[in-house]
């Protein structure tokens, strides 16, 4: 009996972690989540226990002319984090690196896309959180980092949120995805730095992916629930009407 328990034990975790590679502790890559698209994705454990999957990892040059220091995917670390705003507690990924675009004719435009999943059951996302470290020098420098997001629960996929730009001066934005929550969305990200005279200076660093979650309660439970409510209903009207003297 008790082989049989552990053997039930391991089966039921196994179907709780779901699909995808897990997250090693330290070391992680853009490079390890682009492998790992082959294999289900990457699975993170997020602040308070929150499993997501990300999959469907890419990572592209658009541009890149004139002084420019461009990471690889090799190059960029990720690891989860957390934020508090408002009292509320965000959780998600960080994506570390240094782009930069600098003197005449410095340009890079690079774009960075990938789905979030929900793995725990009962969970969602209901809000989105992103920021990042973007810093110019000189008149000429622009430095930016636009973020458009659809959700991928109904067909056709729509935008969940505005396009949003990020810079210097707006480095964080928050929104409650439109028609949400939400157990899997599509984010992409596109970064571009410019410059156009010696000693300007457009860098961007620390990418912060974050997102609260809420539950959502089991279709099967608020039917029972409902079925529960309507019977005591009817046997109140019942008894109230056919008193026994």
């Amino acid at each position: 009996m008790r082989g049989r328990s552990l053997v039930l034990a391991l089966v039921t975790a196994a179907m709780v972690a779901g699909t995808g590679a897990p997250a090693r502790a330290g070391g992680m890559t853009l490079q390890d989540l682009i492998n790992n698209n082959s294999t289900g994705g990457t699975n993170f454990t997020l602040f308070g226990g929150v499993v997501i999957n990300v999959s469907d990892v890419s990572y592209a040059t658009q541009t890149n002319t004139g002084s420019t220091i461009e990471p690889g995917a090799s190059g960029i670390g990720v690891s989860t984090t957390t934020l508090t705003a408002g009292g509320v507690t965000y959780a998600g990924l960080n994506f570390g690196a240094l782009w930069q675009a600098s003197g005449v004719g410095g340009t890079l435009d690079d774009l960075l896309k990938f789905t979030v999943t929900v793995v725990t059951p009962g969970k969602e996302m209901s809000n989105i959180y992103g920021s990042a470290n973007l810093a110019t020098k000189g008149s000429t420098a622009v430095a930016t980092l636009s973020e458009s997001v659809v959700q991928l629960d109904n067909n056709p996929p729509t935008s969940v949120i505005p396009t949003t730009i990020m810079s210097p001066t707006n480095p964080s934005f928050e929104y409650g995805l439109i028609g949400g929550p939400y157990s899997s969305i599509q984010i992409t990200k596109d970064l571009a730095l410019t410059t156009n005279a010696s000693g300007d200076v457009a860098n961007l660093s620390t990418i912060n992916q974050l997102l609260r979650f809420s539950a959502v309660p089991e279709p099967n439970s608020m039917a029972l629930l409902g079925i529960g409510l309507s019977t005591l209903i009817a046997f109140r009207r019942y008894f109230r009407h056919h008193v026994v003297v």
